[in-house]
Order: C-alpha cells, then sequence, then structure tokens
C-alpha cells in the first residue's frame, strides 16, 4: 500500500497551500472561503464558456455572445478540465508545477424534486496544488486526481470541498515515473503502473479506500488515453480498448487489419453508451459498451480535436477546417461545415491548435490563428457566429452545458 491522507496545509513533497487568508491552526486552511460575490437566482442554467490563453483564462457567456465576464492571469497558458461539479475548471500549469480552481459562479441545486440555479462573479478559489509536472486531471463522481508525471504520483480529492477552500486530499503512489493517470473509481481509484520497458504503463492496478490493491489488469500495453461512463473506465491500449468494472476487466480488441493504428484518446457522454475516440489519420474509433464492440468511422480527412454532442454525437475537426459529426451508434455521418481555415498540427507535446466545446447544439470552434471562436449550430449544420474574445483561444471548456462528458487524451 503507498498512501498518504493529508489536510490542505500538510508539508510533503507534494502540497496543498493556501494562496491567500491566515492559516487555521487546526485546520491548516485559509480561515475565511468566501471568495465569491453573492449569488442570485436564475430560471436556468446559465452556462460558461471558459478560454485558455497565454496570459491566463477569460470566462465567457454563451447567452450573451459569448460576452466577456471575467478574466483571470497566470504564469503560462494552463490547460483546462472541468471538476465532476460542472462549476469549477481546473486550471493547469505544468512548468509552473501548479493546480488552481477556477470557480466560474454557475452552479445548481437540487431540493427534492426539482433544482435551483445560481450566478455568480467568476473568481479563483484560494488554494493550490503543488508538485512536479501536473498533467492530468480526471474528474469523475465527485472526486478528482490530479497525476504528476515528474513523480507517478497523484492527489485524490472530493470536489465538494472547493466551495470552502478546503481540500482533505489522499496521495496516491503509482511505483514509478512515468506519463501515466489515476482515476477514481468507487471509494478507490484505479492506478496506471509500469511494469516493462514501455515509457507508457502497461497495467491498471484497482486499489480500495484505504489504498491497498485488491486487482490488477496487465493486459494494456502503451496505456494511453482514458475515459469514465457510468460504472465503466476504459483505457486504451496499443491492441485495444481495456475495460474496467467493479465486476473486472477485459479488452475489446482493435478491428481486424488495424496495423498500428490504435485508440490513444477517449471522450465518454452521458447521453451514449458508445465511447469516442481517435483510431488512425481518418477514422475514429466507436466503442460501443452495449455489445463490447469496437468500429470504426471514417470522417473524410485528418483530423484533431475530439468532442460530444449534447445528443452524444461525436464531433472533430479536419484539418481542412471542417467540422464534422458522427452518429455513435450507426458511424454514418451527421453533417459537416466549413468552421474556419485549414490548420496544421505543431510538433511536440501540448502545442496549441483548434479545440472544440459544446453548448447545448451549439459548437465553438477556438481558432487561435484567427484569434476568434466560431461558433456551429449542430442541427443545421451552419456557422451561426464568429466572436473576437480578445485573446488567441488556446483551450475553451463548457460548464454548466448540457453536453458530454468529457474525455481525455493526456
Amino acid at each position: 500500500m503507498i498512501l498518504t491522507t493529508k489536510k490542505t496545509a500538510a508539508l510533503l513533497a507534494l502540497s496543498v497551500v493556501a494562496l491567500t487568508g491566515c492559516a487555521d491552526d487546526t485546520t491548516g486552511v485559509a480561515a475565511s472561503s468566501d471568495t465569491t460575490t453573492a449569488a442570485t437566482e436564475s430560471d436556468e442554467p446559465q452556462a460558461r464558456l471558459v478560454v485558455a490563453h497565454d496570459g491566463g483564462v477569460v470566462v465567457l457567456d454563451p447567452a450573451d455572445e459569448l460576452a466577456e465576464i471575467a478574466r483571470f492571469d497566470t504564469a503560462e497558458r494552463p490547460r483546462l478540465a472541468v471538476a465532476s461539479d460542472d462549476r469549477h475548471v481546473y486550471l493547469t500549469q505544468a512548468e509552473e508545477g501548479t493546480i488552481t480552481a477556477l470557480d466560474t459562479g454557475t452552479y445548481g441545486q437540487t431540493h427534492g424534486d426539482h433544482d435551483h440555479f445560481y450566478v455568480q462573479e467568476p473568481a479563483l478559489r484560494e488554494i493550490q496544488l503543488s508538485g512536479d509536472r501536473p498533467v492530468h486531471v480526471v474528474s469523475h463522481d465527485g472526486r478528482t486526481a490530479v497525476y504528476f508525471d515528474g513523480t507517478g504520483t497523484a492527489e485524490v480529492f472530493d470536489d465538494a470541498g472547493l466551495v470552502d477552500d478546503l481540500l482533505d486530499t489522499t496521495t496516491v503512489d503509482s511505483g514509478t515515473v512515468h506519463h501515466g493517470v489515476v482515476v477514481p473509481f468507487g471509494d478507490g481509484t484505479l492506478v496506471s503502473e509500469v511494469t516493462g520497458d514501455s515509457p507508457l504503463a502497461d497495467t491498471v492496478a484497482v486499489r480500495d479506500a484505504d489504498g491497498e490493491e485488491v486487482a490488477r489488469h496487465e493486459n494494456c500495453p502503451m496505456l494511453h488515453g482514458e475515459a469514465t461512463h457510468d460504472d465503466t473506465v476504459a483505457f486504451g491500449c496499443a491492441d485495444g480498448v481495456l475495460l474496467v468494472t467493479t465486476e473486472g476487466a477485459s479488452l475489446v480488441p482493435n478491428p481486424e487489419g488495424s496495423g498500428d493504428d490504435r485508440v490513444g484518446s477517449l471522450y465518454a457522454s452521458q447521453a451514449s453508451d458508445v465511447i469516442v475516440g481517435n483510431f488512425g489519420e481518418t477514422t475514429l474509433s466507436l466503442l460501443n459498451l452495449a455489445n463490447a464492440t469496437l468500429t470504426t468511422a471514417d470522417v473524410g480527412g485528418a483530423y484533431r480535436p475530439i468532442a460530444r454532442g449534447e445528443d452524444g454525437s461525436a464531433l472533430t475537426l479536419r484539418l481542412d477546417g471542417v467540422l464534422v459529426g458522427i452518429d455513435p451508434e450507426t458511424g454514418e455521418t451527421l453533417g459537416t461545415v466549413e468552421a474556419i481555415d485549414a490548420y496544421t498540427i505543431p510538433e511536440g507535446h501540448g502545442q496549441v491548435a483548434p479545440t472544440l466545446a459544446v453548448v447545448g447544439h451549439t459548437a465553438y470552434v477556438t481558432d487561435p490563428a484567427g484569434q476568434r471562436i466560431v461558433a456551429v449550430d449542430t442541427e443545421t449544420w451552419t456557422v451561426s457566429g464568429e466572436f473576437a474574445p480578445g485573446v488567441a483561444p488556446a483551450q475553451a471548456v463548457a460548464v454548466n452545458a448540457p453536453a458530454g462528458e468529457a474525455g481525455h487524451d493526456h
């Protein structure tokens, strides 16, 4: 067992620290957690688009032609990940070695048989995670795991603590420094491990809430990419996709004749039992959980970003600038539209390229070269708007929006 539990102010090699405020000697957290303005009630959910750029992030309002609501500075261009509460967005700065949480100021609360919705000014939370090269953030079912490539460890915590600026974190150690991942799984975790000579993991260890290993699955060479759908976690492997549930694990093999093509990124949706991923240069992978089959769909050209639509459809942006919609059940094309100019993928991990974010039936395409965001109506497959956020958008994510769950290519 390799597990450590600590409060936010505990001093370990990987620490959680308060950015501002006076420390409480008994709890080790900022004495005041009131970092945002008073909330006002709304008749319906109010989505927000958070856009990263070289100097920080901007928060935009999709209901008001992407009007700017707030902006925040960071030391480097952050990578964005939405928390499971669909309110906070994690800002990862790999070179700085920090993770901060942005409260987007939009959220809902369930009262009996109905919901209430609230909005307030966005604000940065006071807490911060620090460590060597935070790269992969996985948030699911109320818990988040932040994995650090430089140490092979992860910090795991409940998202509920964000609103109080208090994180009770648990350190999970994979045992080796590698480009890996830790996934919240029930009360425990799924941990990538390296047992061979590959720089990527080949094993998934199942650990309980106490950090004890209760199972391990060693049939996932070159593990890369993961997504969670209900109680199933899918991992991309060189020869297929590993599915892990509380009942065990199974490998869904790549289609025959795949050659070196493989799944390396996966994207789930609550609206569909099909997990979508990349596969080769011009095809998407369609992993049907209902019958445990892996098929492919041709998108008509090379592509880069993948997202899920409100209805579970698969969306991708080809390198020729055309947005493509795919029915995940059949693999048929739902629609296409030229969204931006043709673009290329810069060499190197983490370089800036167009991304996709979805709010309702609108897909937002970031165009860093044109310093704009293009809106596409995925019902009519027409461009419905173009917006200039005043920055070169490097990534966009949507919160409090009825879109599919995010996936990961770490």
